[in-house]
């Protein structure tokens, strides 16, 4: 079984999809920044590749292929500006005195699984073999979390067929570390990696948040 034509198509299907901007980023019509954010000590820890972003592997027999890594510069307000904001607003003078050190903030558009299964259509009609299909739709399957840098979600997590953000977010309070994970799927349709595209700009906002939900709800029940 040859992937010489499958690793072109995989090409030319990541590349459709034009990475993000700095110089166009995102915007949360109508932010304000909660009184008093300043008062959560918030410390950013992250990698650095949590902040740049990334357009996935291009080989399509790689765990990360069409996962898309979205960068710090995409958005405004930045995800760690409106992580302060939405932790101020909902525990307020609760936080005062202790520090969240953020470990992990990565924010992931998962198009792995609709790009295999267009790579795999078009390499099956080009070749006629229809094995090829099938091995390809079915590697999605056979990545596990600790096989990708980031952006995994489960079955159970998608509520729709189209391609999820996925946030997580580790942090460190009062000696203990709380992972959370959020999973927003797309209602219409595959989500355009434009930051002026109106599905990618609610998706992204609404991962930043339902992941700060996440969190708190974390922090409330430990309390």
């Amino acid at each position: 079984m040859s992937f010489s034509i499958v690793g072109s198509v995989a090409t030319v299907l990541l590349f459709a999809f034009p990475a993000a901007h700095a110089a166009d980023p995102a915007i949360l019509i109508g932010f304000t920044e909660t009184p008093d954010a300043e008062r959560i000590d918030l410390i950013d820890q992250r990698p650095l590749e949590d902040k740049q972003t990334y357009r996935g592997s291009l080989n399509i027999m790689n765990c990360n292929y069409g996962v898309y890594r979205v960068g710090d510069d995409v958005s405004r307000p930045s995800r760690m500006q409106l992580l302060r904001s939405d932790l101020a607003a909902a525990l307020g003078s609760e936080l005062d005195g202790r520090s969240i050190v953020v470990k992990h903030y990565g924010i992931y558009v998962n198009n792995q699984l609709a790009l295999r299964s267009s790579a795999a259509a078009t390499t099956a009609g080009a070749t006629g073999n229809g094995i090829v299909l099938e091995v390809l739709k079915g590697m999605a399957a056979e990545c596990p979390p600790d096989k990708m840098n980031g952006g995994w979600y489960g079955d159970d997590e998608k509520t729709t067929e189209f391609s999820p953000f996925v946030a997580e977010l580790t942090v460190a309070i009062d000696g203990r570390e709380l992972a959370v994970r959020k999973v927003i799927s797309s209602p219409k349709g595959n989500v355009r990696l434009r930051p002026s595209d109106e599905i990618f700009v609610s998706m992204l906002f609404d991962a930043m948040r339902g992941v700060t939900a996440e969190l708190v709800e974390q922090l409330q029940s430990t309390r």
